[in-house]
């Protein structure tokens, strides 16, 4: 059952796609692309300034040989997370059972928990969050106790920024 955050959010996402591709909703869309390094897309709604982006980064991360495996991008302090996809691009090995964790140092699952380990596997886990630190995404072998020997991971966090007036 959908929540009404989550309702709230739903029918904002659907507004900015309907806005971003009839260009009549009124609203200055800005692509960024990687200008400033931040990869996002910002809605410009108001005459001073502030904004709001929409914005992923994306790593190709190789798990390390070891118990947990932090990636380098991280989730900027202040920002709202949608979600946090993956795809495995190289077999995972080392966990038994076949599964591993996508979360945080504080919570190991936090993203998405027990998934498989196979080349080819995806996830797009959802969550709605606000994050005061920058954050770094961390993966672990769903048991907890065994050690990565192998895998490659790609990673997307995908986000909210909100940017002050500048006037």
């Amino acid at each position: 059952m959908y929540t009404w955050k989550r309702f709230v959010l739903l029918t904002f996402l659907l507004l900015i796609s309907v806005f971003a591709l009839d260009g009549r909703g009124g609203t200055e869309i800005l692509n960024r692309g990687l200008v400033g390094g931040d990869n996002c897309t910002a809605f410009d709604y108001f005459s001073n300034g502030q904004a709001i982006k929409l914005c992923a980064q994306t790593e190709l991360h190789t798990l390390a040989l070891a118990a947990s495996s932090s990636t380098t991008i991280t989730i900027p302090a202040g920002s709202v997370v949608l979600g946090v996809s993956t795809r495995v691009t190289t077999a995972i090995t080392g966990c038994s059972p076949n599964a591993y964790d996508v979360g945080t140092a504080a919570t190991a699952n936090l993203f998405a928990d027990a998934l498989a380990t196979a080349i080819d596997s995806t996830n797009a886990g959802p969550v709605s969050r606000t994050f005061t630190a920058a954050t770094a995404i961390r993966f672990q072998c769903d048991d907890g106790v065994d050690s990565f020997t192998g895998g490659v991971i790609r990673v997307t966090i995908h986000y909210f920024v909100i940017t002050s007036a500048t006037s």
